[in-house]
């Protein structure tokens, strides 16, 4: 990849992203020693984003917050995204920090990263795609947990939601499917 065009290296993974202006992507860094790919996106100059709470268009930029996210891996790297996040005023609800469109707020991960832990989740042990994808079962469960409480909401009525997100877990090493069976009720 060292030798490919710069513009070109950018365009594929605008798609592999999905980037669309008024996001692009700056910069690419591949660390072979460390097997980590680090992919730096920005906004175009003057660009205008809808307020995150009341969805006002067109509002304008404060100031920015860099943050990271970890992306699925790429060529067996790591891969982690970088970008300042804007911060945007709004009328209504004053300053307020935009939500990008590849993660949801406060995540720490692609919402392409989180869709795999979850189909993973669903026929392995939290413990074992820790260790695949290198990150903490915490961290793994937190994106678990929000995904399972999401449905439940949908899908489940509410008094079995308290039951499967407030009842503690005894053991460490489950999987997604077996943490609903043990909180499901049988019969």
């Amino acid at each position: 990849m060292d030798h490919m065009d710069p513009v070109y290296q950018g365009q594929i993974f605008s798609h592999a992203l999905n980037i669309h202006k008024p996001w692009y992507i700056t910069d690419i860094e591949f660390r072979r020693e460390e097997r980590r790919l680090d992919i730096w996106v920005d906004f175009e100059r003057g660009a205008r984003f809808a307020c995150p709470d009341c969805n006002k268009e067109e509002c304008h930029v404060h100031d920015t917050i860099e943050k990271e996210w970890r992306h699925l891996d790429f060529f067996q790297f790591q891969t982690y995204v970088h970008c300042r996040v804007p911060r945007v005023v709004c009328e209504k609800c004053r300053i307020r920090l935009i939500k990008v469109p590849w993660s949801r707020k406060s995540s720490g991960f692609t919402s392409m990263f989180e869709a795999m832990i979850v189909l993973m989740a669903g026929d392995m042990q939290v413990s074992q795609i820790g260790e695949k994808v290198q990150e903490t079962d915490t961290r793994l469960w937190r994106i678990i947990k929000y995904y399972v409480k999401k449905a439940v909401k949908v899908w489940i009525c509410p008094m079995l939601l308290q039951s499967v997100l407030m009842k503690p877990l005894k053991r460490k090493d489950i999987s997604i499917s077996q943490f609903l069976r043990i909180q499901t009720p049988v019969g």
